[in-house]
């Protein structure tokens, strides 16, 4: 599956203001930096927990339906998806499908009794949902928290090396705060 951004995100999950304050910078000098860490930080949770934090549009594409979607459905990701706004066959015969689905959770579900619909050998489906938590106000107070303890992280070792604490980057705090988003795959 391929994912494309429709529409980005409208800004980050904590302010600059909130994030100088959390670091105790009190000039605009490292505005820049702090911003960059922000979106930075975001974006390695975003990563790792396999989540987006705040609200974007994505579109999915793949080129036939997956093995078992009549039965188990199409996990959308990241999540949590709130709402899907199109689905669609692209090639000779297209068209709109939405009807024949529905969202439960992050799953894109067949609707009882509709089939499948065709698609075109050369064709492809597209699928354009809204993922994320809301705007920054509506993210989790845990989640805001990982972003500062990350940007916090980062801002404290630019000039060490960039040595990391884990595979992943993130300090073990961060981890922890970070376990209730992650999905478990086997």
């Amino acid at each position: 599956m391929k994912t494309t951004v429709i529409i980005p995100a409208d800004g980050e999950p904590v302010s600059l203001s909130d994030a100088k304050d959390y670091l105790r910078v009190g000039y605009d000098g490292e505005d820049g930096l702090v911003g960059d860490l922000i979106a930075g930080a975001r974006a390695r949770i975003e990563q790792a927990a396999g989540i987006a934090i705040v609200s974007r549009i994505l579109r999915a594409t793949v080129d036939c339906w997956p093995d078992g979607m009549a039965s188990r459905g199409l996990r959308l990701r990241p999540g949590p998806v709130q709402t899907v706004s199109a689905v669609r066959t692209v090639g000779a015969g297209g068209g709109d499908v939405a009807a024949s689905f529905r969202l439960h959770g992050s799953v894109l579900r067949l609707r009882p009794f509709h089939q499948l619909p065709a698609v075109d050998p050369d064709g492809r489906i597209e699928i354009e949902f809204e993922t994320g938590f809301g705007a920054a106000g509506a993210v989790p107070a845990d989640l805001i928290m990982a972003v500062k303890l990350t940007a916090a992280h980062a801002f404290q070792r630019r000039e060490a090396g960039g040595r990391e604490d884990d595979a992943e980057g993130l300090p073990a705090e961060v981890q922890r705060l970070m376990r209730p988003y992650r999905e478990a795959r086997i």
